[in-house]
């Protein structure tokens, strides 16, 4: 895993992924370092079967899951010196895979499930189609071609996220209009 790989979330905007410190900082309790790194560094190794494989993946699902917990009602009610022996270590709460607890357990109301691989594939393939829809609306246009081949250079520059400009059903599609 490493800290300058990029993953693309939701909203197509590049975040890096984070690494096994920026989990263990972002978890409540400051104690035994070594040993929590080393058992965060195991859970991501054993959490990328989800993402098939992809550890950078498993890695941001299980920062989202720290800082879940770090911001839970059980967390906060136990953040007092005299109270914090009631959170366990962060090697022992990874180790022991407290990330895949119910949240309710945590005080939280349960989140929906986090998107899955064919998740990220299927609005992919509805942002190519609500891009195809919007040049075949623009062929239909009485443009000249100047002005037709201008504003898809355009739209493509301004409009398509840079990680769609390459897909073979947009190229084909552009190159067919000119």
């Amino acid at each position: 895993m490493s800290s300058t790989a990029l993953k693309i979330t939701s909203d197509d905007n590049p975040a890096p992924v984070p690494t096994p410190e920026d989990i263990y900082r972002a978890y409540p309790r400051k104690i035994a370092r070594r040993a929590a790194i080393s058992r965060i560094e195991q859970a991501v190794g054993e959490l990328s079967h989800r993402y098939d494989g992809d550890a950078d993946a498993a890695a941001v699902w299980l920062l989202e899951r720290v800082e879940r917990f770090a911001g839970s009602p059980y967390v906060k009610a136990n953040a007092g010196p005299d109270r914090r022996q009631f959170v366990k270590h962060p090697s022992t709460w990874f180790h022991q895979g407290c990330y895949d607890d119910d949240e309710i357990e945590w005080g939280c109301r349960p989140t929906p499930p986090l998107p899955t691989p064919a998740d990220a594939e299927r609005r992919r393939l509805a942002k190519i189609n609500e891009i195809l829809d919007e040049l075949r609306q623009v062929a239909t246009y009485k443009w000249t071609p100047e002005a037709r081949r201008d504003y898809v250079e355009r739209y493509m520059a301004t409009t398509v996220p840079p990680m769609l400009r390459a897909a073979p059903e947009l190229l084909e599609f552009v190159e067919n209009m000119k």
